[in-house]
C-alpha cells in the first residue's frame, strides 16, 4: 500500500473515532451528573431519563457538526488544490 492510501485510511479511522467520542461524551457526562444529583441531593429518578435524552440529542448534534466540518474542510481543500504534507 502506498503512503497516500495509509494516510487516507488513518484519516477515516480518526474521523469515525472522533464521531463516536463526540456522541458518547455528553451522554456519559450528563448521566454521571444526574446520578450524583439523585444520590446526594435526593432528586427524582426522572432526572436520569432527562439526562439520557439530552445527552443523546447533544451527542448526535456533536457528531453531525464534526462530520460537517470535516466535509467542508475537505471540499475547500479540493477546490483550492491543496495537498497533504
Amino acid at each position: 500500500m502506498a503512503n497516500k492510501d495509509r494516510r487516507e485510511i488513518a484519516k477515516a479511522v480518526i474521523a469515525v473515532t472522533e464521531a463516536g467520542i463526540s456522541v458518547l461524551s455528553p451522554l456519559a457526562l450528563l448521566l454521571i451528573g444526574a446520578k450524583l444529583c439523585v444520590k446526594y441531593f435526593g432528586w427524582s429518578e426522572k432526572v436520569v431519563v432527562g439526562a439520557i435524552v439530552l445527552g443523546a440529542v447533544c451527542g448526535v448534534y456533536n457528531m453531525f457538526t464534526s462530520i460537517y466540518k470535516l466535509a467542508v474542510k475537505n471540499k475547500k481543500k479540493k477546490e483550492t488544490g491543496e495537498k497533504d504534507v
